[in-house]
């Protein structure tokens, strides 16, 4: 690793020297101005600009053909690349022997805990046993008071048919004695 990073630092040190310095105060200064010129259109200047925007159009008009494009050489691992490389599957390794000196660390650890739990076992199953019949006993209770209040509905149901077909042969009875009684009045 500390043969990678000493390559590494000299490969940059070797960039920055091979890199030219500009010297900002030596570059020529540009007169943009231009003598003689206004801002508005000559003719001659439309007619350029809407001859080079109709080729333009054409051009563009025109079946594109795909440019060749020149395959890159292919050139095998570079020593960069390559301990690149060396340095990850390092880096990977002693990850992995990491892990596997905390996994054997902890399983003792596991392994205490979860003794106590085994012997707590019996206790929990008990109260989960009890919970367990409690809730039981409670949806007994339920279905008791539903199958009464059905069993209180139906008679109280059967009380209306009944009262209703009493009112119903009452007036059965009235409907047939009423024509007796105007004959006798």
């Amino acid at each position: 690793v500390a043969a990678y990073e000493q390559q590494l630092r000299e490969q940059t040190v070797a960039a920055r020297e091979a890199e030219p310095e500009y010297d900002l105060d030596q570059a020529p200064e540009l007169d943009w101005a231009v003598e003689g010129e206004t801002f508005e259109e000559r003719p001659e200047q439309a007619e350029a600009v809407e001859a080079d925007a109709e080729e333009s159009v054409e051009e563009e008009l025109q079946p594109e053909q795909a440019p060749e494009l020149e395959a890159p050489a292919v050139t095998g691992p570079t020593a960069e690349d390559q301990m690149r490389e060396a340095y990850e599957r390092q880096y990977v390794e002693d990850s992995l022997k990491a892990e596997q000196a905390r996994a054997a660390a902890a399983a003792p650890e596991a392994e205490a805990e979860q003794a106590p739990q085994t012997e707590q076992l019996p206790a929990h199953l008990a109260d989960l046993q009890e919970e367990l019949d409690k809730a039981h006993g409670a949806l007994t209770e339920i279905a008791n008071r539903m199958a009464e209040s059905n069993r209180a509905a139906a008679e109280a149901d059967e009380a209306v048919r009944a009262e209703q077909a009493e009112v119903s042969r009452s007036r059965e009875a009235e409907a047939q004695v009423a024509p007796q009684i105007q004959q006798d009045q």
